[in-house]
Parts: C-alpha cells; sequence; structure tokens
C-alpha cells in the first residue's frame, strides 16, 4: 500500500511520474492497480531494452479532475475506506 500513497502524494504534489521513474521491482503494478481503482492514465507502448517485447509505460493524466479523484483515493488508502471513489479505469493509450 506505501508505494500507491508514494506515487499519488508526489502526483498531487505536481510532480509529472511514470511507471519508470521508480527502481521497485514491476513498478508497473502499482499503476495499474491505481487506474484500476479509478484513477485515469496515459499508457504508451515502449520497447524493451533488453528484448523484442513491448511493455506499458504508465502516468498519471494531469487532469484537474484527476488531481481531485486522487485526492480522494489517496485518503482511501490512508483510511481503507471503499466508499470513496466509483471505480472505473478510463485509460488514454497513446
Amino acid at each position: 500500500m506505501s508505494y500507491k500513497i508514494e506515487i499519488l502524494e508526489r502526483f498531487i504534489e505536481g510532480e509529472t511520474l511514470t511507471s519508470c521513474d521508480f527502481r521497485w521491482s514491476n513498478s508497473n503494478q502499482y499503476f495499474r492497480k491505481i487506474k484500476n481503482d479509478g484513477i485515469v492514465l496515459n499508457e504508451v507502448n515502449i520497447k524493451n531494452k533488453k528484448n523484442k517485447n513491448f511493455h506499458f509505460e504508465r502516468s498519471l493524466d494531469q487532469d484537474q479532475k484527476n488531481v481531485e479523484n486522487a485526492k480522494k483515493l489517496l485518503i482511501h488508502y490512508k483510511t481503507k475506506s471503499r466508499s470513496l471513489i466509483p471505480h472505473s479505469s478510463p485509460v488514454n493509450v497513446i
């Protein structure tokens, strides 16, 4: 839970974050979980450096409504309340 909290706190403070900014094991999973909890992501399909496959580089959409939803979700994560944000997962695929 703490990784998702850190991502949202930094996003709310105005940082532009991507899943590649973090050196955590499989940091993309935290962005995907945040998306599944209702925060809009921008996803760019990037070629892997080590093989012929591709992966998504995810970033949080900077829209003001998304920032407001992120504040609510942060409270949700910190208090473990289940009723703050409806679960929807819009995505902007670039």
